[in-house]
């Protein structure tokens, strides 16, 4: 009896533990983690001192093409603020950021009407009604005039420090971008036809409905909220 149990302890306790070691990604797995601009750029730079990540492969996707991606297990995780509801993906929001209207110093008048703006290159489908791009700006309910279209964020960042136009950008990555910048080209905040209860973005994890949490996704949920 005792020989049996001995031997048979350890085979029952791999069969009980068989499914959460196969969802486990071994450490010479890739672990894929998809987003867009504002999360694989200087985000970056948090979440790597977060986690040891032993191979990370990072991916550009605009909402609904990341849900895809998660739910045909190319992507393991996904970070974004535009869910797409997708079957068999699920959502948790790990935080929320604050959205604001940036622009060089003393380019505009605060007082100026029709400011130009530098937006996203095209609206987003599927996404709540409420966010029309991808930068989160209702522009159902305060319109813009668009003086540029661009297709990255570094790009609008940019345009911004020429002082051709503004951004309604996070208020994280600007600050993250005013420490590296010289002071000439730091951006500073305007004010904004928004409400400030309105321009708090909820920031969601997502992944698959069958797949654990795992270490990854907690790190990654303490880096999102210590921004």
């Amino acid at each position: 009896g005792m020989r049996f149990l001995q031997t048979a302890e350890p085979m029952l306790h791999s069969w009980l533990n068989l499914s959460k070691e196969i969802g486990r990604p071994a450490a010479s797995e890739d672990f894929r983690l998809g987003s867009f601009e504002v999360f694989t750029t200087y985000f970056l730079n948090v979440l790597l001192k977060s986690y040891p990540f032993q191979s990370l492969v990072l991916q550009e996707f605009l909402p609904g093409q990341l849900e895809q991606s998660i739910d045909q297990k190319r992507t393991d995780v996904g970070i974004t603020y535009v869910p797409i509801p997708t079957p068999r993906v699920v959502f948790k929001e790990a935080t929320k950021i604050t959205m604001g209207v940036f622009g060089l110093k003393d380019a505009f008048s605060a007082k100026e009407s029709d400011l130009p703006f530098v937006v996203p290159l095209a609206p987003l489908e599927g996404t709540p009604s409420k966010v029309v791009g991808l930068d989160g700006w209702p522009d159902h309910e305060f319109p813009r005039k668009y003086a540029y279209r661009v297709a990255l964020m570094q790009s609008a960042i940019e345009i911004c420090t020429q002082g051709l136009a503004l951004a309604y950008l996070p208020e994280f990555v600007v600050n993250l971008y005013n420490q590296k910048a010289t002071q000439k080209y730091h951006l500073v905040q305007y004010p904004c036809a928004t409400p400030e209860k309105q321009r708090k973005q909820s920031v969601y994890i997502s992944h698959r409905q069958s797949e654990k949490e795992g270490p990854e996704i907690r790190a990654i949920a303490k880096a999102l909220r210590s921004l």
